[in-house]
């Protein structure tokens, strides 16, 4: 459960974009009247009146003391969209609070190999504890126990979080930087198999020889006996073939002349 000072400041960051999604979502909900409290809307993640502690300061509040791993709440993301989908559910002010802290109680059982109970996270979110178990089990049948998540489907929402963070359209984008570089090698997400799922291993880059690196910078002399002069040198691995270029002797200079290269090295940009 302990985290380095990386993991601190990515999760941190994760939380952030994550309440910022959540909340926008609040109002686009509230702006087209799916907040209302309807009888027949009304479900057990619901409360009389909307708790004064914001999204942003209580998804906090759980990163701070739940001390689960960051992936934990992009899984709850995931968890809070198939909500949503299989249920036709409005997340509301009324209802986030209650949404969040179950999703990341989940996610942690399901992924976390050491996580807390039941009991503490009903100190943590402010719910009593059978509350909180009732609402355990709806979640699960919401989702239809699809805890679940392939790697494609994770990094997919990893990196609507940090394209909505990129976005510059709000806070969060403060934290942008954070969120894009955390976990993904050279801040890019690994692209896996569609078929397998499996991830792809991609190529190493070619790489990139500078004219000083690839070409001795003083005239050189091979050995008299050899045919290939001695002057080669390995660049990245590889021979260079230019060498022969730079050889003051007679054989390269002759095999220079043959294919319209110039043997003195000065000539040819070098100060």
């Amino acid at each position: 459960m302990e985290s380095t000072q990386a993991q601190a400041a990515e999760g941190k960051a994760t939380v952030a974009v994550l309440a910022c999604v959540l909340t926008k979502l609040i109002e686009a909900n509230t702006a087209s009247g799916h907040d209302h409290l309807d009888p027949a809307c009304i479900t057990k993640f619901h409360a009389l009146m909307p708790p004064e502690i914001s999204v942003a300061d209580y998804l906090e509040r759980i990163r701070r003391y739940a001390s689960c791993s960051n992936e934990c709440f992009v899984l709850s993301l995931v968890y809070i969209d198939r909500l949503i989908l299989h249920n036709n559910f409005a997340l509301t002010s009324y209802n986030v609070h209650r949404v969040v802290i179950t999703s990341v109680l989940l996610a942690a059982k399901f992924f976390d190999d050491c996580y807390y109970n039941n009991a503490y996270y009903s100190r943590i979110g402010g719910i009593p504890v059978r509350e909180l178990n009732t609402l355990e089990a709806e979640f699960l049948f919401g989702i239809n126990f699809g805890l679940n998540v392939t790697p494609p489907e994770f990094y997919k929402y990893r990196s609507q979080l940090a394209n909505h963070a990129a976005s510059g359209l709000c806070k969060c984008a403060e934290v942008a930087a954070t969120l894009l570089g955390g976990g993904f090698p050279s801040g890019r997400p690994p692209v896996f198999d569609p078929v397998t799922g499996l991830p792809l291993q991609q190529p190493p880059p070619p790489p990139q020889l500078v004219a000083s690196q690839a070409l001795p910078r003083q005239p050189v002399l091979c050995a008299p006996d050899q045919q290939v002069c001695a002057a080669t040198h390995v660049v990245g691995g590889q021979a260079c073939c230019l060498a022969y270029k730079h050889c003051t002797c007679a054989s390269c200079s002759q095999r220079a002349a043959l294919d319209g290269s110039v043997v003195d090295p000065w000539q040819r940009g070098f100060k």
